[in-house]
């Protein structure tokens, strides 16, 4: 999917070589990033006058290989779920399946072609793991950037019930941070999402909101992004689908959820 990027210059503060920097992500082939990704959440799941209420945890490392890059930057990257650990309310869990997945990430951060590295292990109409929400869902403008500047674009995200919808990402670059002695710059992005009726492959009917707010910190020299931080919360009521008039309206179930993630990159190597 083609990134819409629409560049609204605020303030332009130079950087230290006197210029803006223009942020993209870069690799070479072989490159292997290893990055801890660590994600809970809170629910409350409601329906008539029951209530349940659970706290989720979920530890994985993110496996990311560049298999190829092309002469525009662009790259084909592999990307590993491993040694995943899952609790509920502190008890831990059969460890889920994340399948690998494959796609093409051009410079500015915009990913297409993601499918399963084997196609057997996702089954028809199933989510892909969300890679790039576990990143920040950085993009960049094609234009030098400087402190205090904003841009927008569009991506898609998945909600609960595997619904997938297009949101505007708004990011602003806040200025210089340090993550273990580097040296990066720190981006932080926000979007919302509204849904009606939006139909479920799991035979649901999706009306509600999500708000996300991000903060990423990214290496401009090595065009990679070195930790990220954000929170979403979800507001949902879904409905099941009716086969037929006879079987009279279906009870609505609300979820309110309140989600955290921390990415951060652990180790690099070439292969």
């Amino acid at each position: 999917m083609a990134a819409t990027i629409a560049c609204l210059l605020l303030t332009v503060l130079v950087s230290q070589e006197g210029k803006p920097s223009v942020m993209k992500f870069q690799g070479k082939e072989g490159i292997v990033r290893e990055y801890q990704f660590s994600y809970s959440n809170t629910s409350i799941e409601a329906m008539g006058k029951t209530k349940k209420v659970q706290d989720r945890k979920t530890l994985l490392r993110i496996v990311e290989r560049i298999l190829s890059v092309d002469a525009d930057g662009s790259m084909d990257i592999e990307v590993d779920f491993d040694k995943v650990k899952a609790y509920i309310s502190g008890k831990k869990q059969e460890t889920p399946f994340f399948p690998s997945i494959s796609f093409k990430m051009n410079p500015t951060g915009d990913i297409i072609d993601i499918k399963p590295v084997n196609p057997f292990d996702v089954a028809k109409g199933s989510a892909f793991p969300p890679y790039k929400e576990y990143m920040g869902s950085l993009e960049f403008p094609r234009v030098p950037i400087g402190k205090g500047d904003s841009w927008q674009y569009e991506t898609k995200i998945i909600l609960p019930f595997s619904v997938y919808q297009n949101v505007m990402v708004t990011a602003t670059f806040k200025g210089e941070g340090d993550f273990n002695g580097k040296k990066c710059a720190i981006i932080a992005t926000r979007h919302k999402a509204i849904v009606a009726n939006a139909p479920s492959p799991l035979g649901l009917f999706i009306t509600g909101t999500s708000s996300r707010k991000a903060e990423s910190c990214f290496d401009i020299a090595s065009g990679e992004m070195l930790t990220s931080k954000g929170e979403t919360t979800y507001s949902i009521v879904s409905t099941r689908a009716v086969g037929s008039p006879s079987e009279g309206p279906s009870p609505q179930v609300s979820l309110y959820l309140e989600e955290n993630f921390t990415t951060s990159l652990i180790k690099k190597r070439v292969e």
